[in-house]
């Protein structure tokens, strides 16, 4: 809410969308263009291909609408692991999409209260780039590691000459005043549903060159919009020494718990720490 969504727009989109990096996304470029908002979490999100792909082949899936919906990340990371039935994948789901309708509720209520610390503010807006580093961190592998330099490289020069949205798309930055938050998100959980319902109902069969390419795209664009969450100009050593600092130890709890959410919550506390001794 701190970013030009109002209460009923924050809630929405959770409701709609339901793909954490991707609302992430949407909020953070909707300032530059909202061309991008939408783009960029649509494109992050074909990753979800992939997933639909992987599921169809290892569930019997009757209902691809309604398990399409819910493929997050972590559903599909704990489902692919297990023999289970199409239940309990929509057991995993319902638990997650209440978790994250909860979540977006207490952050709408007590968003007032949590922003009035200058403090805890800048820890809350930490959140992203430590949410951005957890997705990255599971990609660094072979040349998704350099592709993940090279976006991140791309953006970041990018972002200094103040094109940040061209850095991440590398296209030109258009701005539609006329668009309203309700259209961009809408947009985006279209084609977040879509890219996670569309292997499920048609069980692609041949998609070894676009798991490729799918893959490297999605580890580039992750690394640019952890880059330029993390990176502001002109650069502060103060701030960007506890960023930094809060990552590390962000970076390491993930490796050892393997835990977004407790990830996440453990940078946002080093970070306040941290913020309230040095700054």
């Amino acid at each position: 809410m701190t970013l030009e969504f109002n209460r009923f727009e924050t809630f929405l989109a959770s409701v709609l969308i339901f793909a954490e990096a991707s609302q992430f996304a949407l909020i953070s470029l909707i300032h530059y263009s909202l061309i991008d908002a939408i783009l960029i979490p649509i494109i992050l999100n074909l990753r979800h291909i992939i997933y639909g792909y992987i599921i169809s082949q290892r569930f019997d899936i009757k209902k691809p609408f309604i398990t399409a919906f819910g493929l997050t990340d972590e559903v599909f990371a704990i489902s692919v692991n297990t023999n289970g039935r199409e239940k309990f994948i929509w057991g995993l789901e319902l638990g997650a999409y209440l978790s994250w309708i909860i979540g977006t509720l207490v952050g709408v209520i007590f968003g007032a209260f949590l922003i009035s610390n200058r403090i805890l503010a800048k820890s809350l807006v930490f959140s992203l780039t430590a949410l951005f580093l957890i997705l990255l961190i599971p990609n660094l592998r072979g040349y998704n590691a350099l592709s993940a330099l090279i976006g991140g490289l791309i953006a970041l020069v990018f972002h200094y000459f103040g094109y940040t949205s061209v850095g991440i798309l590398l296209a030109g930055v258009l701005s539609l005043e006329m668009v309203e938050h309700y259209v961009v998100i809408f947009l985006v959980a279209i084609g977040t549903y879509l890219a996670r319902f569309l292997p499920i109902k048609f069980k692609f069969r041949e998609l070894k060159n676009i798991n490729e390419f799918l893959n490297y795209s999605s580890t580039a664009l992750i690394s640019a919009l952890f880059i330029t969450s993390l990176v502001s100009f002109p650069i502060e050593l103060k701030n960007l020494s506890v960023d930094i600092t809060s990552l590390v130890l962000v970076s390491l709890s993930y490796v050892k718990w393997k835990n977004l959410g407790l990830s996440v919550i453990i940078g946002i506390l080093i970070h306040i720490l941290l913020s309230s001794v040095l700054m």
